[in-house]
């Protein structure tokens, strides 16, 4: 944990605008997110399915990628979600958060018009909670 909270701090100190960060989201490192949703997007793609089929099982992903804390998964309407995470330290770090922002956004993006993804504010330092919505 010691050094995935460096490299994100030595990142939060370049100082990149969200802009920049959601147009790196998008660079030669978006195929390796890919593949790590990649049995999701295949399911949600074959069943012509929402968001829901990635969305709902966020928390799995959490698991098996992240060292402690927990995700929520909350469904707000048929298009609209909340994405609580609890625990984890690396919340604490802006580029962190504004990272988690973007690969959801990329997740979202792929089935649905006008995706949108806004991080909400935290009322605790190891936690962020993000909402989703599409059309």
């Amino acid at each position: 944990m010691a050094v995935v909270s460096a490299h994100y701090r030595a990142c939060d100190a370049l100082g990149l605008s969200n802009l920049e960060m959601n147009s790196m989201s998008r660079g030669p490192g978006s195929h390796v997110r890919s593949a790590w949703f990649s049995n999701y997007i295949a399911a949600a793609e074959k069943a012509k399915d929402s968001p829901w089929t990635i969305v709902s099982q966020l928390d799995r992903t959490w698991y098996r990628g992240a060292n402690g804390g927990a995700c929520g998964i909350f469904r707000l309407g048929p298009k609209h979600a909340r994405i609580e995470y609890v625990g984890c330290e690396l919340f604490d770090i802006a580029y962190f958060r504004q990272s988690v922002r973007a690969v959801l956004l990329i997740l979202v993006e792929r089935f649905g018009t006008a995706p949108a993804v806004r991080i909400l504010p935290q009322s605790e330092r190891d936690q962020c909670n993000y909402q989703l919505q599409w059309a």
